[in-house]
């Protein structure tokens, strides 16, 4: 009887534990974040935070889907914190009650997150001095500093209503503080939305790197956002700078220039920091495939015939036929788009979805017009993207033209 009330006892304390644990970590404000990190056990010589910046959508309301979906990803990583460097949202607005709807927004995501999540000031944020006593009213501190392990992290802004893309003198004095106060810190991380480091002396960025050269931490790394990129910067003075800026909003053409989306895995072991460039989309759960999942996928392709093109009655007509034949417990359905029209006149139909009951079998017949049917049909192919899982998860096949087959 004991043995059990011991069990019940240890149960409850687990369970009481975890939705400590949840309720710490629920909320949006820098205040919320440092709260949650010191209920958190000494980490020792090894962590890990994640960094990312420009989260923002091109829609003034609603949230990026890659922010969320890195969010999610930071849940399956749980690094023991995160930061977001500046541009949360889309800001640019005299209208309160818009700018509040877009903060509610970007707390909706941010809410989701598993583990403290410190947000820094970009210039959609604020660029104005209402902006900045809502960010005070509704986030907290303009600039700020948190300790951890070993390490000091140094929160800036870029974007004062006063101080527009540069740092103010009082912003200046507070950072020698700080630095001062905390010369046993072995890191140092410094966080600021614009890379004031490539700006002009217009941003006074030289006078803070003079104070980041001269302290004597290991390790000195400053994170910047702003330029939509990924972009790793000459080290200087044994100050290493990087831009990350492509943590939700629109990116460049050009991914080998540093334009896709990303955010940045921070690893800290003992005086020795790395971090990786994790590309947005990359990171799955345990349970992203199961065994079920695969078997039910894998039928499901099978199913999807062959693109056959039959040679034309009329000179320049081909018929094309898909067969989808359903082997599986679940309903098919599908939708067809197109690769390689260069060379086809007119494809008909050209959209086409098609739902596939358990046990049963469709076949898709399409009628393509060209000038050269062998060059159409050579660069032709169909991409079949199948839902399932009540909707919520799908996948795409790809299928050529098969060779001609006679008409009769």
């Amino acid at each position: 009887m004991k043995r059990v009330a011991l069990i019940f006892l240890l149960t409850a304390i687990l369970s009481f534990a975890s939705v400590f644990s949840s309720v710490a970590l629920a909320g949006h404000t820098i205040a919320d974040a440092l709260n949650a990190l010191s209920l958190q056990r000494d980490p020792g010589p090894r962590w890990a935070f994640v960094v990312m910046a420009d989260v923002r959508h091109f829609m003034p309301i609603v949230p990026s889907p890659v922010f969320e979906r890195a969010v999610a990803e930071i849940n399956v990583l749980r690094p023991d914190f995160a930061v977001i460097i500046g541009d949360l949202i889309f800001g640019y607005s005299d209208d309160r009650a818009q700018l509040k709807r877009m903060w509610d927004a970007y707390f909706e995501v941010v809410e989701r997150c598993r583990v403290p999540l410190f947000p820094v000031v970009g210039n959609h944020d604020v660029s104005k001095p209402m902006h900045e006593e809502l960010w005070r009213e509704l986030v907290g501190p303009m600039y700020y500093a948190f300790r951890y392990g070993s390490a000091l992290f140094l929160c800036l802004a870029s974007d004062e209503a006063a101080n527009p893309g540069m740092i103010g003198a009082e912003q200046e004095q507070w950072v020698a503080a700080q630095l001062e106060a905390h010369q046993d810190a072995r890191q140092l991380f410094v966080f600021v939305h614009q890379p004031l480091f490539i700006g002009g002396p217009q941003t006074r960025w030289d006078a803070i790197h003079e104070l980041l050269r001269r302290h004597p931490a290991l390790t000195k790394v400053c994170f910047a956002g702003h330029h939509h990129v990924y972009n790793l910067l000459p080290e200087r003075d044994g100050v290493r700078y990087v831009i990350c800026g492509g943590g939700g909003s629109e990116t460049g053409p050009l991914p080998e220039a540093g334009d896709f989306h990303h955010y940045l895995l921070v690893s800290v072991k003992g005086d020795a920091v790395h971090w990786a460039v994790i590309k947005t989309g990359a990171v799955e759960a345990e349970d992203a495939v199961t065994q079920e999942q695969a078997e039910v996928v894998r039928r499901m392709a099978a199913g999807i015939g062959s693109l056959q093109a039959v040679h034309p009655r009329q000179r320049d007509v081909v018929t094309l036929t898909l067969p989808i034949t359903n082997e599986t417990d679940s309903t098919i359905r599908a939708w067809l788009r197109w690769e390689g029209l260069a060379y086809c006149d007119k494809l008909d139909p050209l959209d086409v979805s098609v739902s596939v009951p358990p046990g049963e079998a469709k076949e898709l017949v399409f009628s393509l017009a060209a000038g050269d049917p062998e060059k159409a049909l050579a660069n032709l192919t169909c991409l079949v993207t199948v839902l399932w899982g009540e909707g919520a998860k799908s996948f795409t096949v790809r299928r050529p033209v098969r060779k001609m087959q006679v008409g009769h």
